[in-house]
């Protein structure tokens, strides 16, 4: 470990911001919601931000601290590992899950002859070598890449613009469900997924200028991702109608597919598979080397590139093996894993946590 490693807080928000579009930008979020599943992709993210803001809380009396360090000073010194462990496991398998995401989406699209274990340690490998230069040069490459991100975005929306594809009427009727389908896609997907995740950034304290920084940027990541999520989903909506985006496997791809201009430029799935792909890699990366993180606070090792090793192997096994095809992968993502996973280690952990140290440092203040 590398306790003196800062990273800015603009490469944070970067990474941040990254780590929020990731697999959001495969799987159509909201669709419960249907032509409001932009409206409740704004109000996951309007939820999400005081728990953030919460969270950030844990480090008010321990600013210079780990989060691992923070579970020891809530539960002791052995159940805080076990807690610890348990978030490190956690990280594996998300993070296998949203490589596995990726391996699906390569798959479908332009590897459909190539083994799932092939294209998976392809894409570990070079998260490995990331993995591998530590967290500044990670930093510094999520700045380059959210330039990149940014720039795909924008320049696939002025495609579609002046392909004249998209049409306002197809947002109607807005509500059309109910508020009840708005609070149905919110609790419990929205809210876990993606922006519950961002839990993963609590193994980033050590690297930022306390928690002010990861507060601020986070908030920032939040409020931005949140509009630029539902962005998307209204330019899918307006694009494709309700009917193509909720039968889509792929609604991102399906929608840069109607780029049409003069007959001349059309086709342009490589911008929208080049997306996903730098949201999945800046993801899976993130998950990867706060896995590491964790494991070296446990065992209080420096041992890098054995770690490096163990954890990529996990993560690529647990990514082959997780399921037998990509219909029951998603299923058990949008279904099981946000109740029974996320719920527990991104809230209840947490919230449980930072009222222990409430009451010990009440208890503290009291005895004298």
């Amino acid at each position: 470990m590398h306790p003196r490693l800062v990273i800015s807080n603009f490469q944070l928000f970067s990474m941040m911001l990254l780590f929020l579009f990731g697999s959001a930008t495969i799987v159509s979020i909201g669709q419960e919601a249907r032509q409001s599943a932009w409206i409740a992709v704004l109000v996951g993210m309007l939820i999400y931000l005081p728990f953030f803001a919460l969270v950030t809380l844990l480090y008010k009396k321990h600013p210079e601290a780990t989060f691992p360090t923070i579970l020891k000073i809530a539960f002791g010194k052995h159940l805080g590992r076990i807690i610890c462990m348990l978030y490190v496991l956690y990280f594996i398998y998300i993070g296998a899950r949203v490589l596995r995401d990726f391996c699906e989406l390569l798959l479908l699209t332009s590897m459909n002859h190539t083994p799932l274990v092939i294209v998976g340690a392809i894409m570990m490998a070079v998260i490995a070598y990331a993995c591998f230069l530590e967290v500044e040069p990670i930093a510094r490459a999520s700045v380059l890449l959210l330039f990149v991100f940014i720039s795909f975005i924008v320049l696939g929306f002025l495609l579609l613009f002046f392909s004249d594809v998209m049409n306002p009427d197809r947002m109607q009727p807005i509500l059309g469900e109910g508020i009840d389908s708005i609070f149905k896609a919110v609790f419990p997907l929205i809210l876990t997924f993606p922006f519950g995740e961002m839990v993963v950034f609590l193994m980033f304290n050590q690297f930022v200028k306390g928690e002010r920084s990861l507060r601020k940027m986070g908030t920032r990541a939040v409020v931005i991702g949140g509009v630029m999520l539902s962005m998307l989903s209204l330019i899918s909506l307006t694009t494709l109608g309700q009917h193509l985006v909720g039968s889509s496997t792929i609604p991102l791809i399906v929608t840069v597919q109607q780029v049409n201009i003069g007959d001349i430029i059309q086709r342009m799935d490589m911008l929208a598979i080049s997306v996903l792909i730098i949201g999945g890699f800046a993801k899976v990366t993130i998950f990867a080397y706060a896995a590491i993180v964790g494991v070296k606070e446990i065992y209080q090792t420096n041992s890098h590139k054995l770690l490096i090793f163990l954890i990529a192997i996990s993560i690529l096994t647990t990514t082959v093996f997780m399921s037998d095809n990509s219909i029951k992968h998603l299923d058990i993502g949008l279904k099981v894993v946000p109740v029974w996973i996320h719920i527990p280690m991104q809230f209840v952990i947490p919230i449980v946590t930072l009222l222990i140290l409430q009451l010990k440092s009440r208890k503290k203040n009291r005895s004298t």
